[in-house]
């Protein structure tokens, strides 16, 4: 059974190049795997933010949705919808628990003109509509907690920043 329908698989070749995914994990709390999967190294820090804050704090033409994990052996991606195809996965990355905003300019894609070169798009975003908190990295060093804290106050962000507790020692 497949994925797409045929006829969709050449235009979704042709607009592939013109989309513009930025993913963000939907969870109450912090998750250590998600830590171990995406930061490079012992310092990163992470975003946090709302559904709603994220929909308000971006531009019309950015599409919010869920990510719906699947498996291809056995299901479809409905037709009838271009972004949809960007919306599903194998089921084998159900514990992203993924939220998509996605861009693309799909006049421009199927007038084939070029992709853009930097293979992005980019988007005023209100950062101190969008950030509830700045969390950082539990492997970071606590200068990194400093250096965060100082970018922030210097382009007048007043969100807190937290140096994640995930590796403390549990209380006994």
């Amino acid at each position: 059974m497949g994925t797409v329908a045929r006829g969709s698989i050449e235009t979704l070749k042709k607009l592939r190049p013109w989309v513009m995914i930025n993913c963000w994990h939907m969870n109450e709390y912090e998750s250590a795997a998600m830590w171990k999967l995406y930061c490079q190294g012992s310092d990163g820090i992470c975003v946090q933010s709302t559904y709603r804050l994220l929909d308000s704090a971006l531009d019309e033409d950015v599409n919010i949705g869920q990510v719906r994990y699947i498996s291809y052996d056995a299901e479809t991606i409905p037709p009838g919808n271009l972004f949809w195809p960007f919306l599903y996965k194998r089921r084998s990355f159900e514990h992203e628990r993924e939220l998509r905003a996605i861009v693309c300019d799909v006049t421009q894609a199927m007038a084939a003109i070029d992709p853009p070169v930097d293979g992005g798009a980019w988007r005023l975003v209100d950062l101190d509509r969008l950030i509830q908190t700045i969390y950082v990295a539990p492997t970071a060093s606590d200068w990194i907690v400093d250096l965060v804290q100082s970018v922030m106050q210097k382009y007048g962000l007043t969100k807190p920043v937290n140096h994640s507790g995930l590796d403390a020692e549990p209380l006994g």
